[in-house]
């Protein structure tokens, strides 16, 4: 009887996109760009009113880059802490755009290792790489040594091109963040999403930060939201349709399909996951050292 329910619980999930069971719980790894104005309740409430039960736990360092959450122990604790659904990894908004040795030194395989980490610790957890934007005028800290990120332009190609990279390579979900950003300006060029430093987000650009995840973890049409939190009605319906134009039209091209597949057959018994997660992981072990990395300027 309970291969029955479950069959049918996880049929509806799939074709529908929205969970047959409890609230689904989200784990997001990362800095300032994560608790920025309460980011994960944000995420909640757009949820809720979308008819989702989302429950999002932050566990953030400000200006925390890949490497030391890999050395926190306070980070592999939140991972074991419960049965997550997913867990997002948010590298730090400029360690993803740094020359190709050191992205290849430092971000790449610590990204690598806290994957690792992460399918030990958590078997049922989807991982998802938070894909963060270019800084508005580009990174002016690095630019001298990094020429390409000298502009929006240059740093918005790098972080799509190593974003992609990673994600594929080391079989997670994409979160795209910033091409859903680049759409909403794209609609409508006078919204504004940074705050007054360039780098971090102002309020609509939280929100267009909790659409994105709304729609990839879900998978629901981001235009059933109602939620506005305080942002300008006519503000908020751009970012939800540029989050479905992005994201709900092609979840395929963000990998939403391919990591992890459904299981053909499952008991509740045989299963420590959730009821909203009863999913195949694909493993990805990985025996790529983590040492000898390379310092670099980061703020």
């Amino acid at each position: 009887l309970w291969k029955t329910i479950l069959a049918v619980g996880i049929s509806l999930s799939v074709f529908s996109g929205k969970s047959a069971f409890a609230q689904t719980e989200v784990l997001f790894i990362g800095n300032s760009y994560t608790s920025a104005h309460s980011l994960v309740n944000m995420i909640e409430n757009v949820a809720t009113s979308a008819g989702y039960s989302l429950n999002c736990v932050p566990q953030v360092v400000p200006g925390a880059t890949l490497a030391q959450h890999a050395q926190s122990a306070a980070t592999y604790a939140a991972i074991q802490s419960k049965i997550w659904d997913y867990v997002v990894l948010q590298p730090q908004s400029q360690e993803t755009t740094m020359p190709m040795n050191v992205f290849s030194a430092n971000t790449f395989p610590v990204a690598d290792q806290l994957l690792d980490s992460l399918r030990t610790m958590s078997k049922c957890a989807r991982p998802v790489l938070y894909q963060t934007w270019a800084r508005k005028y580009g990174d002016a800290q690095n630019c001298a040594s990094n020429p390409p990120v000298c502009t929006f332009s240059g740093m918005d190609s790098l972080l799509n091109v190593r974003f992609r990279m990673m994600a594929d390579s080391l079989k997670t979900v994409l979160s795209p963040v910033s091409v859903v950003r680049n759409k909403v300006v794209e609609l409508d060029s006078t919204i504004e999403l940074y705050a007054l430093d360039g780098s971090h987000p102002n309020t609509a650009g939280v929100y267009a930060t909790a659409c994105t995840f709304f729609t990839l973890i879900t998978g629901a049409d981001p235009t059933l939201i109602t939620f506005n939190h305080t942002v300008d009605t006519l503000v908020a319906n751009t970012i939800r349709q540029a989050a479905k134009l992005v994201v709900y039209d092609s979840l395929s091209f963000w990998n939403y399909y391919d990591f992890p597949k459904p299981l053909s057959s499952f008991s509740l018994a045989d299963s420590a996951c959730s009821k909203s997660n009863l999913l195949d992981l694909i493993t990805n072990s990985s025996t790529t050292g983590h040492s000898n990395q390379t310092p670099y300027s980061y703020l």
